[in-house]
């Protein structure tokens, strides 16, 4: 597996990382067994890097993978916004990973200029954190152009965690070009640049060597995220990143979906948090456009009702 250096960071990640939304509780609830042959699969391929996030709910999964492997790379984010949550999210993120150090946090989904200033304090946070060696680099996640521009305002950011595809499925404050643009000039500036989304939430999964081929293209994308839950997947991904032959590999490809349950209370708080804007209350009844859902889990992470589910 290609290994790349995160920007300026010195930090050398596989190619293809592995993403643990899809195994945790906001989709999956994969089986610790299910974790473990997933995870170990990916290792021996030569993956090394492990994504993760306080909204997930995942960091039970994060813990097994490093069971696996202490040396791999850890990468998780956080909502908070000021010193008292930044420091509780990232004790709780050593604590619930059991590990001393994390080696990439960041400051999830962010949106703008405005919304970076107004986490600041929290990414001050993680800098001193960083200065005392509990974690290796710090940035934000983002769905936005915006925001990738944005940085060109803030030095402190190391690496950005962008969404993009090859089609710009889920770009929605500009086009395929504007995206791109921003990244490249983050890239070029020594920002770690690793993406997510490149299938669109399996909105794209109908042609998966595009998909790849378009992010393997683009030096400036030093590593994509994709989130597995089985050894067959593993094996799909690993021979695309490497140009390999998929033929004789029994890949589950279909698109997954997400489901309202009846016991819904239709509070809309899940479209509050759908950054997609893809949830909406029609004639009393909470509807997705599925042509705008990426499969985030925000919108799980709101209910409290436990009534969204992703398989």
């Amino acid at each position: 597996m290609e290994k790349r250096i995160l920007g300026n960071t010195g930090i050398e990640v596989s190619r293809l990382g592995l993403g643990s939304l899809t195994m945790g509780a906001l989709q999956k609830a994969s089986s610790t067994e299910t974790i473990k042959a997933v995870t170990r699969a990916c290792f021996e391929k030569g993956i090394n890097f492990v994504d993760g996030a306080e909204l997930y709910n995942s960091y039970e999964v994060l813990k097994e993978m490093v069971k696996l492997n202490k040396d791999c790379v850890v990468a998780s984010k956080s909502y908070a916004y000021d010193l008292p949550t930044a420091k509780k999210a990232f004790e709780e993120a050593l604590r619930s990973i059991d590990r001393d150090y994390i080696d990439i946090f960041l400051m999830h989904e962010q949106e703008s200029d405005l919304t970076i200033k107004g986490h600041h304090e929290a990414l001050e946070y993680y800098l001193k954190m960083q200065k005392a060696g509990y974690v290796r680099s710090v940035g934000l996640s983002t769905h936005k152009v915006e925001c990738v521009k944005a940085t060109t305002k803030f030095s402190e950011i190391q690496v950005i965690h962008p969404l993009i595809n090859h089609t710009g499925f889920g770009i929605f404050d500009g086009t395929l070009i504007d995206m791109e643009n921003a990244i490249k000039s983050a890239s070029d500036r020594g920002v770690g640049i690793y993406s997510m989304k490149i299938f669109g939430g399996g909105n794209l999964l109908h042609d998966r060597k595009k998909a790849v081929d378009y992010v393997l293209s683009k030096d400036y994308i030093h590593a994509s995220m994709i989130g597995m839950q089985s050894i067959e997947e593993v094996d799909y991904n690993v021979a695309l990143f490497e140009g390999g032959d998929v033929s004789n590999i029994n890949a589950k490809l279909e698109n997954k979906k997400v489901y309202i349950k009846d016991w819904c209370v239709r509070c809309s708080a899940c479209v509050k948090a759908c950054p997609q804007n893809a949830i909406e209350l029609v004639n009393d009844k909470m509807v997705i456009t599925e042509e705008k859902c990426l499969l985030c889990g925000y919108c799980g992470s709101a209910c409290t009702e436990l009534c969204i589910k992703m398989y």
